[in-house]
């Protein structure tokens, strides 16, 4: 943190005070400190890190932490760019913005007790999309999956032959896709119909897996089954689907 505020001061022809005096007004005053993330950490600072750590000169560490900044360097400079991006999207009002995010692996069903965490469970994705422009604000797309309709690999996200096109939908009763080209100078969405699925047929899943799934359904409560049986119902027969939450149902200890 001090070598951030020492580069902004210089940036701004500040002056620069000490370490000492700079630790003793935020660090034990303000108590101002970096959160260490424990979860989704970067492949390759993990093996920097590693290397670092095990390095059996002090030249062999020298050059690991170049390599290390310099791949830290290039991170922050694509932070850069999207804060550019975004910015420059909320003030000219004719580009967006898009930043795609997957998710981590869900687990489903979502269950606390404790056999579930002794079971195979069913896989589910979530890639969210999150769009930057002058009309504020403009709501996150997510798209959700499991792994019985497709992987989440990179040609599962985008397909190879068009890989400049994104198509989507807002809506479950939506007939046809919308399509946002890349390739144009200028906002540009049209709609296609007929795309082919990813997988003709639902992918499998293991026979002990299947058997795991069944054994955890007595752990789902009577009103999130409902809940669920009754949306999938709606969408089936092209009726209007009015979204609720599960707990508005009643459930098995009312």
């Amino acid at each position: 943190m001090y070598r951030l505020y020492a580069d902004y001061c210089k940036s701004k022809n500040l002056t620069v005070r000490n370490e000492f005096v700079y630790r003793k007004i935020f660090v034990e005053e303000f108590n101002l400190a970096f959160y260490k993330p424990h979860l989704d950490t970067c492949g390759k600072c993990d093996k920097y890190m590693v290397k670092l750590k095990y390095a059996d000169s002090e030249a062999i560490r020298t050059q690991i932490q170049k390599e290390r900044d310099s791949h830290l360097d290039l991170a922050e400079s694509s932070y850069a760019q999207k804060r550019i991006d975004k910015e420059s999207s909320r003030n000219n009002g004719k580009t967006i913005t898009a930043s795609f995010d997957l998710q981590k692996c869900l687990p489903t069903p979502f269950l606390s007790s404790g056999v579930s965490f002794y079971k195979r469970q069913l896989w589910t994705y979530n890639l969210t999309i999150h769009q930057t422009g002058r009309e504020s604000p403009l709501a996150p797309l997510c798209y959700l999956w499991n792994e019985t309709i497709a992987a989440r690999g990179v040609d599962e996200v985008r397909s190879k032959s068009s890989w400049k096109s994104f198509f989507y939908k807002e809506r479950f009763d939506q007939e046809d896709f919308k399509v946002i080209d890349f390739n144009k100078k200028t906002r540009h969405t049209v709609f296609v119909d007929n795309i082919p699925p990813t997988n003709n047929e639902p992918l499998p899943v293991s026979t002990e897996k299947l058997k795991d799934l069944k054994s955890l359904m007595c752990f789902i409560d009577k009103g999130s089954r409902q809940y669920y049986a009754e949306y999938i119902k709606k969408i089936l027969s092209n009726e209007d689907v009015i979204d609720y939450l599960p707990d508005e149902v009643e459930s098995d200890s009312e």
